[in-house]
C-alpha cells in the first residue's frame, strides 16, 4: 500500500492527471485492529508517504467494530471518532510523526 501510494503520486504529477490519493482505514479507538498500524506505515514509508497523501478516509461499520448506536447518539459518536483519529493517530503518535505533517 505505501509503496502503490508514493508511485501512484509520482505518476499523476508526472502525468499532470487529476486525481486525489490515499486510502481508508475502520477506526482503532476501542484497540487496534491491526497493532501498530500506523507506526509501520510511516516506517515504511516516512515523510514521503505522508506527503504522498491528499486523504485518509476513515470507514464507519456500524454494529461491525463497535455496539449499536441509538439514531439520537450517531452524531456525537461520529465526531467523537473523528476526534480521537485526529487527535491519537494524526497528531499526538509520536512514533508516526505524522501529526507534524498535517498542521496546519
Amino acid at each position: 500500500m505505501v509503496q502503490g501510494i508514493i508511485a501512484a503520486k509520482e505518476e499523476t504529477e508526472a502525468t499532470g492527471v487529476q486525481g486525489n490519493i490515499g486510502f481508508s482505514a475502520v477506526p482503532d479507538h476501542f484497540g487496534p485492529v491491526v497493532p501498530d498500524f500506523w507506526e509501520r506505515i510511516f516506517q515504511l514509508g516516512g515523510r514521503v508517504f505522508v506527503e504522498s497523501l491528499d486523504y485518509v478516509g476513515y470507514k464507519f461499520y456500524t454494529e461491525v467494530f463497535e455496539e449499536t448506536i441509538d439514531l439520537k447518539d450517531i452524531l456525537a459518536s461520529i465526531e467523537y471518532v473523528l476526534r480521537c483519529f485526529r487527535g491519537k493517530n494524526l497528531k499526538d503518535c509520536p512514533h508516526t510523526r505524522i501529526g507534524s505533517y498535517t498542521d496546519s
